[in-house]
């Protein structure tokens, strides 16, 4: 009885965590970590990726939309000739939108994407962006597809193989 006295007396007087019990939590902790950390970096890379999508696809709307409103030619193109470095909405010498730099995502589509005043497209088929990123070998892509009548369709890479055609 009295060695189950003084373990009860210990238990209740004891504060805090043992040694080992501070190195087993800081171990879990560490493993847990390092599991989710890559994870975390291919969902912020996602994220990006999907706002940018559809940051450019808003923009191919309002490029649209804008060049049946002003009955006029409406442009939408890239700066400094690389989409990375943003975009640019403009009719005539008007600027209607202007789109900054974009960080770790590549862009790659047309020299420029114009919409005549009937809202079709001043070319003679589709035009496409791929918008994309590999992070850590994981391939992230998205692709923006504009019919010669205006309308635009978002594809996913579906099947992670880096194209945006499942199958």
């Amino acid at each position: 009885m009295l060695g189950k006295h003084l373990i009860q007396e210990y238990n209740m007087n004891a504060k805090g965590l043992t040694l080992v019990e501070l190195l087993i939590a800081s171990s879990v902790a560490a493993i847990l970590f390092a599991v989710g950390l890559p994870l975390l970096q291919g969902f912020v890379q996602n994220s990006r990726i999907q706002s940018v999508t559809y940051d450019l696809t808003q923009s191919i709307n309002l490029t649209r939309s804008e060049a049946l409103k002003r009955n006029a030619d409406v442009t939408l193109s890239p700066k400094s000739s690389d989409w990375i470095n943003g975009w640019t909405v403009t009719a005539n010498a008007d600027t209607i939108k202007n789109r900054g730099k974009i960080k770790d995502v590549t862009i790659t589509g047309p020299n420029s994407v114009t919409f005549s005043r009937n809202g079709r497209l001043n070319t003679n088929g589709t035009l496409s962006f791929a918008v994309d990123s590999d992070v850590m070998g994981y391939a992230l892509k998205r692709c923006v597809t504009i019919s010669l009548g205006g309308r635009v369709s978002l594809i996913v890479d579906g099947d992670d193989d880096g194209d945006c055609y499942n199958g």
